[in-house]
């Protein structure tokens, strides 16, 4: 019977192997996770591995199957992560964000 990792223990090895360059043990983990259980997996897990396999270099990424997204923004406000993808109209403060956008965009 192995341990089950919560979100905040599985966010403590994905960094711990960015740390020390552990890129496909990183993978590995966050895989399992995927497969097993996606609910465990929370938007600082993938800016994790987009941290990781992003200094790891192009090569990595494109053996893991991975793009870059364009238009995709992570922002940390008073220690909430909030994930911005161009045309994604599903935040719950969008109709605050279009509109400081349209303000913003007329100066």
């Amino acid at each position: 019977m192995g341990v089950k990792p919560n979100s905040v223990t599985l966010l403590g090895l994905l960094l711990a192997c960015s740390h020390v360059g552990l890129v496909d043990e990183a993978y590995s983990y966050f895989e399992q996770a995927r497969t097993q259980d996606a609910n465990l997996l929370k938007s600082e897990h993938y800016a994790c591995m987009v941290d990781l396999l992003s200094r790891s270099g192009r090569n990595e990424m494109r053996e893991k199957g991975l793009k870059t997204v364009p238009g995709c923004s992570w922002v940390e406000i008073k220690c909430k992560i909030h994930v911005f993808v161009t045309g994604d109209k599903r935040h719950a403060h969008k109709a605050e964000i279009y509109e400081l956008l349209g303000a913003v965009s007329t100066q």
